[in-house]
C-alpha cells in the first residue's frame, strides 16, 4: 500500500519480523504515523494463525489499525489480508551509473 492510503491520524499497532526493524519505525515515524504499540518478532520468522489472532485482539484492545511490512505480510494467512495492511517501500536509486561503476569497480578489484 501506498504511504499516503493511510488514515495518519488513527492509532497503529505495527509488527515485523525484519532484521532491522527500527528502520521500519522510523519510516513510519517520519511520516507521522501514530504507533502505539510495536510488536518485534526475530527475522525470518514463520507466522501462526495464533499470533494473527493474538495481534488482532490486541489492537482491538487498543483500538488500532495494524500495520507490517510487505515481506511479512506476505508470509501470513492470507484470511488476516482485510485485518492486516502493509507498507509498501520502494528503493529509488538517484544516481544508478554511479552506483553499476561502483559495484564494477569493486568485483574487479577481486580479480
Amino acid at each position: 500500500m501506498n504511504i499516503n492510503k493511510f488514515n495518519k491520524k488513527k492509532n497503529y499497532l505495527i509488527f515485523s519480523g525484519i532484521g532491522n526493524s527500527l528502520n521500519f519505525k522510523k519510516i513510519l515515524i517520519k511520516n507521522k504515523f501514530k504507533i502505539i504499540k510495536e510488536i518485534i518478532f526475530p527475522d525470518h520468522y514463520v507466522y501462526s494463525d495464533i499470533d494473527m489472532y493474538r495481534i488482532i485482539d490486541l489492537s482491538k484492545k487498543l483500538n488500532a489499525k495494524i500495520i507490517t511490512t510487505e515481506k511479512d505480510y506476505v508470509k501470513i494467512n492470507n484470511k488476516f489480508n482485510n485485518i492486516i495492511k502493509f507498507l509498501k517501500i520502494d528503493l529509488n536509486i538517484s544516481n544508478k551509473n554511479e552506483l553499476l561503476n561502483f559495484v564494477k569497480k569493486k568485483i574487479y578489484e577481486k580479480y
